[in-house]
């Protein structure tokens, strides 16, 4: 695990758990969290600035090469961040946290 360790004291938002509750979260899975969470809104974005599908299925509207060149973009960046976070080794158990 590099960088530094965040507390986080899951009593303090769960009245009546103990202690024994608490995690360790690790800087870099943090980061990688707000990776996903940013490009998840960039994702967002790009789909509100996008016809609407009535209007595309009406044929009065279609969506261009460069709406779908940008959408493909910031849905690759969404599944990378995804991937970043999901396989963090923290997720692996208190095993894999002390390497």
């Amino acid at each position: 695990m590099s960088g530094p360790v965040r507390r986080i004291a899951s009593h303090q938002h769960h009245p009546g758990r103990s202690a024994a509750s608490d995690y360790d979260f690790p800087d870099d899975l943090i980061a990688a969290q707000r990776a996903f969470w940013e490009a998840d809104a960039q994702v967002k974005e790009v789909t509100d600035r996008l016809p609407s599908s009535i209007a595309i299925a009406a044929g009065e509207a279609e969506i261009s090469s460069e709406q779908h060149e940008e959408l493909d973009r910031v849905r690759a960046a969404r599944l990378e961040a995804l991937d970043a976070l999901n396989n963090h080794p923290w997720w692996g158990g208190p095993t894999e946290r002390r390497r």
